[in-house]
This record gives structure tokens, C-alpha cells and sequence, in this order.
């Protein structure tokens, strides 16, 4: 699994979180790094949410946002008991369990396969 290889770091901001993601390994790496490329173009389906992803020489950093205090929390809640994939996305099925009902949640339509997680 990436995820074995891979150093978690989750912090609290005032209006969200920030997760960054570290690694030694030049696979996982490598992993990341592709994965945060076809990752980059993606936002939340919810407006309520900014969602930012920076590379990192050794990972990568997602910062997640909101002016709702609601969704703040929820933010920093699903990001401490590590409901969250990979790359900052919410809403995940599976394991992972849900936020937001049938449709995927925040995210949308995410089917809770975070490859980083599953491989």
C-alpha cells in the first residue's frame, strides 16, 4: 500500500484544514504526484468549499476552506479521523464512510477507492 509509506500531517486553520502529505519512498512519490496532476483540475461540487493543492518536494499539501462555520467543522472533523481521500476529497463511500447522502456527498459521486488507500 502508498498509504504505508506515506507521512500524514493534518492541520487546523481558522476557516478549514491543511493536510499534507509527505513521503521518502521514490514510488509513492512519484504515485502522489501523478495522482495530484489529474487531481489539480478538480474542485469540490460543493461552492461552499475551496480547495487548494500544492507540490511539495517530497508530497503535496491540500488546503481546504469555507466561510460556513458549519462546513469548517465538518472539514476539520472528517480530516482528524481521516475520512478524507488522498488529495482532499470528501464524501467518500466504502470504508471511508459517507457525508452528504446517496449522491457522493461534498465531493460527488466519489466511490471511496482513494488510491492511495488501495493500492
Amino acid at each position: 500500500l502508498y498509504a504505508s509509506k506515506i507521512t500524514r500531517t493534518v492541520n487546523n486553520i481558522a476557516n478549514g484544514v491543511e493536510i499534507t502529505m509527505t513521503t521518502t519512498d521514490a514510488a509513492t512519490l512519484t504515485h502522489m504526484q501523478s495522482m495530484f496532476d489529474s487531481n489539480q483540475a478538480k474542485t469540490p461540487a460543493n461552492s461552499l468549499i475551496t480547495v487548494t493543492r500544492e507540490k511539495l518536494a517530497n508530497g503535496t499539501k491540500i488546503t481546504m476552506t469555507s466561510t460556513d462555520a458549519t462546513t469548517v467543522k465538518s472539514i476539520q472533523d472528517r480530516a482528524a479521523a481521516g475520512k478524507m481521500g488522498a488529495f482532499g476529497q470528501m464524501g467518500m463511500g466504502g470504508k471511508h464512510g459517507k457525508m452528504g447522502g446517496k449522491k457522493g456527498g461534498m465531493r460527488g459521486g466519489n466511490n471511496g477507492n482513494c488510491p492511495m488507500v488501495t493500492q
